[in-house]
């Protein structure tokens, strides 16, 4: 076994995962030794169906469960598969059944030119799929060796529930008497033991690989049915219990205690973890978790955990269902932070794929994504581009809202900031004055977005050289924001160090030196230590200031003090 395939599996600690121990590495030779042992076996379960076991219905699907979810969790966290599903590899300890023995060949070939022509692996051979007994060896690399997992999985699943398997095992997938005894089984299976778990079966044992459900897909649907008849459990408890903590973190998440949120999720994922949880399940906890740490600025780690939610849904659901679409648009919005504007555009779009064709077309998902890549397009300053679909979101968001909503006011907004951008001023006037009255007849006077309206305005102004009412704008945008935060918050500094600029710009001196210099503590620094390039501006408009009214000598101390700002921010 490989070192990378033994450490990440060290690392998954599944409980139905043979634990590997004592792991030790020469790193004095190529290719590094690696050392490795496991816990101590009591058995087999190719000894116990030798000793003709019989396993109750229970113990038989908790079995069958406990090694899906093994497959499940390897192939969705590390993407690996494990080549041999046997009897011969499913060991027993301490009471629980666990897998052993993943292949080493993970991402490569199988080379098939040698053969172990023992008893056990003769028996063993005896579970693969049929294209793993027809393809040649120099073809292997052909094979997804995930859908022959499946297959080598159900048909062990016959035998846990007592059904005989020796002539499907010993003849060819491809010859009539197979197929005979195959479909008697089946219905066996659906007749005695169970309809779903029959129906489930029949798909997994498919001589066509791209027939067969994904390993999400089977542990998925056991899941449920463990469910149906494990009501009182220890496990069904746990597991009704972080439901309610799923509940506790939404309410903290819409109350932005994301921290707070963020431990909900993370037990609950815990107990999902600890049981064997359901694939849908610990795809909604790790979606949720990477909300959150966007939220809290954890970016790599959301990334992360939304790459994860994406693979597993697809899995479970195919490349169209509304919640992959979500998990994209949240990944399309974190490459936007993040400043990787070509995935961002890319991944929006798949959202607007899978959503045209779960939702239908110019739905309200499809207009929120047009939102989306209308900020990506104004970031990769594509202002036409940002424009086009911004008013075709506004077309979309018509159907589903009136106009007179909160949410057409910021599209609105948005289209009027473009409209600037494209050195329209007129029309960015135009849609700024629209946005703001929206907001007054729909929101508190004192709202921070009215508040942002008259910035808004006010830049309009500036741009279209109307300086007194340009600043007679930005003040009451100032005035509307001390209401609502301190006079410390970043954002009331930002919007009083651009007055401040203004108020230079018109030569009004005096008031210009009052707003900059309450933006400094006594001792000279600045107040909340905001970024360097803040500090830097602020200290060469307080030069300039200075030295428009005739104090040299202040001007130059701030010459250095930008200077040295600079150095710092470097």
């Amino acid at each position: 076994m490989s070192y990378e395939v033994l450490t990440s599996l060290q690392s998954l600690q599944h409980p139905n995962i043979c634990p590997l121990v004592n792991i030790q590495t020469s790193k004095k030779e190529e290719p590094y030794l690696v050392y490795y042992g496991t816990e101590l076996a009591e058995t087999t379960l190719s000894d116990e169906f030798l000793e003709k076991q019989k396993f109750s219905f229970l113990d038989a699907l908790n079995i069958l469960y406990g090694i899906a979810h093994a497959l499940f969790s390897v192939k969705s966290k590390f993407n690996f598969f494990h080549g041999r599903v046997k009897p011969a590899n499913i060991y027993k300890s301490q009471g629980s059944y666990k897998i052993a023995n993943f292949e080493n060949f993970q991402g490569s070939k199988l080379n098939n030119s040698h053969h172990d022509l023992s008893t056990e692996n003769v028996r063993s051979m005896l579970y693969i799929a049929p294209e793993q007994k027809d393809t040649e060896a120099s073809e292997s690399q052909n094979i997804d060796y995930f859908a022959c997992d499946v297959f080598s999985l159900g048909v062990l699943a016959f035998e846990l529930f007592k059904q005989d398997t020796h002539v499907i095992r010993a003849i060819s997938p491809r010859s009539r008497l197979y197929q005979q005894e195959l479909a008697k089984m089946v219905a066996t299976v659906k007749k005695e033991v169970n309809r779903e778990i029959g129906n489930l079966l029949e798909t997994m044992v498919s001589l066509e690989p791209y027939n067969r459900p994904h390993i999400d897909q089977v542990t998925e649907t056991l899941a449920n049915i463990i469910e149906t008849y494990s009501q009182d459990s220890k496990r069904t408890v746990e597991i009704e219990a972080g439901y309610n903590l799923v509940a506790d973190g939404e309410v903290f998440y819409e109350k932005l205690e994301y921290r707070a949120a963020l431990a909900c999720f993370n037990t609950f994922l815990s107990i999902l973890q600890k049981w064997n949880g359901k694939p849908s399940d610990i795809a909604h906890a790790c979606d949720k978790i990477g909300i959150i740490q966007f939220a809290l600025g954890e970016n790599m780690e959301s990334f992360e955990n939304l790459k994860f939610t994406l693979h597993i849904l697809r899995s479970l659901y195919g490349m169209y269902h509304p919640n992959i679409g979500d998990v994209l648009t949240n990944i399309a919005k974190l490459h936007l932070v993040t400043q990787k504007y070509e995935e961002a555009l890319l991944t929006a779009k798949e959202a607007i794929a899978v959503y045209k064709e779960t939702e239908g077309p110019n739905s309200s998902e499809e207009g929120q994504v047009l939102i989306l890549m209308g900020h990506i397009y104004k970031a990769k300053k594509e202002f036409i581009k940002a424009k086009e679909v911004i008013l075709k979101s506004l077309e979309i968001n018509a159907v589903f809202q009136s106009e007179d909503c909160p949410e057409v006011a910021d599209l609105l907004e948005l289209l009027g900031v473009i409209s600037s951008d494209l050195n329209e001023p007129e029309k960015a006037l135009i849609y700024h004055q629209k946005s703001l009255s929206i907001r007054i007849e729909t929101l508190s006077a004192n709202h921070p977005r009215i508040s942002n309206s008259y910035r808004n305005l006010g830049r309009t102004y500036l741009q279209m050289k109307d300086p007194k009412t340009g600043i007679s704008l930005l003040e009451m945008a100032l005035k509307i924001w001390k209401v609502n935060f301190s006079k410390d918050h970043p954002e009331t500094q930002l919007l009083q160090l651009e007055l401040g600029q203004e108020y230079l710009k018109s030569g009004n001196t005096k008031k210009a030196l009052e707003l900059l210099g309450a933006l400094e503590n006594q001792d000279g620094s600045v107040k909340t230590r905001p970024s360097g390039k803040f500090a830097q501006k602020l200290y060469v408009y307080l030069a300039e200031a200075h030295k428009k009214a005739g104090n040299s000598k202040k001007s130059d101390e701030f010459i250095q003090k930008a200077r040295k700002s600079f150095q710092n921010a470097i």
